[in-house]
């Protein structure tokens, strides 16, 4: 796989998020209260796994890990980081894009945030399979995922710059302004790059 099991899970829990907000439509709300607190609850999850798995790289704080890492759990907590993610990313978007925005809440029943986890569990379980078949289309997806979701928030930088919030009524006006947020997303991507072979000489990783 292109990322590693976090932000693989990470971004498999983004995407799926997005594409049901998509389905359900121009909805602005953020989810649920009680919603947000199972979110919370991912958010958490996922800041103690990550903080259990960076402890040996910390030489100055000399703590041993809590528990042993394990990939499917790596894979499980970013999962839940990328559906908190996406279902507030979403929102955000309607809000500042489409004039005839609805300020309910597309994630507002636990049927609906039940088909978001179910689904993504269902993407995460096949990844844990290792079946070439299943990894192949999930590895283009997940790293797709990351200039995609780089490209939406430019996007939406650029509506804000040339202040043109709330101003669309379909996908097919926003092309142009998707375009820029894609080519910006290049550009960082290409600038980041050049300054990390820039610092470190290589392409390889890093070693710890």
């Amino acid at each position: 796989m292109p990322l590693c099991a976090r932000d693989t899970g990470m971004h498999l829990g983004i995407l799926i998020s997005l594409l049901f907000h998509l389905k359900w439509g121009k909805q602005a709300g953020f989810p649920a209260r009680k919603i947000q607190i199972v979110l919370g609850i991912f958010f958490l999850a996922f800041a103690i796994d990550g903080i259990n798995s960076t402890l040996p790289m910390l030489n100055f704080i000399k703590m041993d890990q809590w528990y042993p890492p394990l990939n499917w759990l790596r894979l499980a907590t970013g999962a839940g980081l990328g559906i908190a993610m996406g279902s507030v990313l979403m929102p955000v978007i309607n809000e500042s894009l489409w004039v005839n925005v609805s300020q309910e809440s597309a994630l507002s029943t636990w049927s609906r945030f039940g088909q978001i986890v179910l689904v993504t569990a269902i993407a995460g379980f096949a990844v844990t399979t290792e079946i070439p078949a299943l990894l192949y289309p999930l590895a283009i997806l997940t790293a797709g995922d990351v200039l995609l979701i780089l490209t939406l928030i430019f996007t939406i930088v650029w509506v804000m710059i040339f202040k043109k919030d709330n101003f669309f009524q379909k996908w097919k006006e926003v092309i142009w302004w998707l375009v820029a947020g894609f080519g910006t997303s290049l550009a960082l991507i290409a600038f980041m790059d050049w300054a990390r072979f820039a610092l470190t000489g290589t392409w390889a990783g890093f070693v710890f």
